[in-house]
């Protein structure tokens, strides 16, 4: 599955890299739901969540170039995830491309895709009313 998006936020994009990028700042976004702990590895946090199943995974940054792009592979067993956010200047703020790509390595992810599918984009507004909320209170 691959969801891509693109959104408009009237800030300036180093502000919204640095709120976009900062694993604790989205983990306080998720409202309890995750939390960051850190990891040996310099590139590599561990995500704590409170979902059956994906208690614990680590999270990778594959590629950093501030304040222009960050991607990161969320290690989830039998569901590999990636996520790419690139940042561009416009006119009035920035512009945010987002692209979530989930790769279902067993039957029962492959089966439960149309499911996430439908959550995450049901979600989607929510988390991104949200991330606004956050960075016109910055």
């Amino acid at each position: 599955m691959k969801e891509e998006f693109k959104f408009s936020i009237k800030q300036p994009r180093d502000k919204v890299f640095a709120l976009m990028t900062d694993m604790e700042k989205l983990a306080e976004l998720s409202r309890g739901k995750v939390t960051i702990k850190p990891s040996t590895e310099p590139r590599d946090c561990v995500l704590q969540a409170d979902f059956p199943g994906l208690e614990t995974v680590v999270c990778r940054t594959t590629e950093w170039d501030p304040p222009r792009k960050c991607v990161r592979e969320f290690q989830i067993k039998d569901l590999p995830t990636t996520l790419s956010l690139l940042f561009v200047e416009e006119a009035e703020g920035t512009q945010v491309a987002l692209t979530l790509e989930m790769t279902p390595q067993n039957m029962a992810y492959k089966m439960m895709l149309p499911m996430l599918e439908s959550q995450l984009k049901k979600e989607r507004d929510k988390a991104l009313a949200r991330l606004r909320s956050q960075l016109d209170g910055t």
